[in-house]
């Protein structure tokens, strides 16, 4: 928050973001601006919302796989992966956002 500035001057190459985290808390990144959201669960709720919107797979963390050694989330494919996802548009988050209040 305290090297908080206007604007970064995003370039053509620039994958905008979906939320930002600072010392105040996570922030959905909306066509108005930062949304400090003090919910945890409205958080979740907005990320699957937007998964779901841009049609990434929701997968529930794996139990732990005592042969394997391991316990881990299983991972959906990373929306940047995803030619058909129009990159540069925020539109769908603020509808999201918009969704959860």
């Amino acid at each position: 928050e305290l090297s908080r500035i206007a604007t970064v001057h995003p370039q053509p190459h620039d994958i905008p973001m979906d939320f930002i985290a600072t010392e105040a808390g996570i922030h959905a990144v909306t066509a108005s601006g930062l949304e400090l959201l003090a919910d945890g669960n409205r958080v979740g709720a907005i990320t699957r919302a937007l998964l779901a919107k841009r049609g990434a797979a929701v997968i529930a963390p794996a139990p732990p796989d005592a042969a394997a050694g391991h316990a881990g989330p299983e991972c959906a494919p990373s929306p940047c992966d995803r030619p058909e996802i129009e990159r540069g548009s925020r539109g769908d988050l603020g509808a999201a956002v918009a969704e959860q209040q």
